[in-house]
C-alpha cells in the first residue's frame, strides 16, 4: 500500500479553511458546485470549511485550480489571487517571491516551512 503524502502546514488549519471558504464565496461558487468541480463529495467540502480539515495534496491542487489561486496562497495567504488562470497584475517584491518559493519547496519536500532557507545572489555583470 502506498504511503500517502502528508502536507506540512504553513498556516493553522483554520486559516486554510477560511481561505478556501472565503475564496469560494468570492467567486460565487456554491459548496455543492465546488464539490462537483473539485471532484469530491459535499461532505469533504464541509469538512474542509467547517471542521478545519486540511485537504490532501491532490485535492489541494484541484481546489487551487478551481478557485484560480495557487497552493501557496491557500497554505500561506501570501500570494495574489490568479484571475482566469493568469496572475493578477501586481508588482511582486523579492520577499513575496521568496516566501512563495519557500512555501512551494515545503510542499514538495514535506519539510516544515521554518526549515526551508534560501540564499539568493544578484549578479551585477
Amino acid at each position: 500500500m502506498p504511503i500517502r503524502e502528508r502536507i506540512r502546514l504553513n498556516s493553522p488549519p483554520e486559516d486554510i479553511s477560511n481561505r478556501i471558504k472565503e475564496t469560494r464565496e468570492a467567486r460565487g461558487i456554491s459548496a455543492s458546485e465546488f464539490a462537483r468541480l473539485v471532484g469530491v463529495t459535499p461532505t469533504a467540502v464541509w469538512n474542509w470549511e467547517k471542521n478545519s480539515i486540511t485537504p490532501r495534496r491532490p485535492a489541494l491542487e484541484q481546489i487551487a485550480k478551481v478557485l484560480g489561486v495557487s497552493i501557496s496562497f491557500l497554505m500561506t495567504g501570501k500570494e495574489e489571487i490568479i484571475e482566469g488562470g493568469k496572475s493578477a497584475p501586481a508588482i511582486e517584491s523579492v520577499s513575496a517571491i521568496l516566501d512563495d518559493a519557500r512555501a512551494r519547496l515545503s510542499l514538495a519536500t514535506g519539510l516544515p516551512l521554518e526549515r526551508i532557507k534560501l540564499n539568493v545572489q544578484f549578479a551585477t555583470e
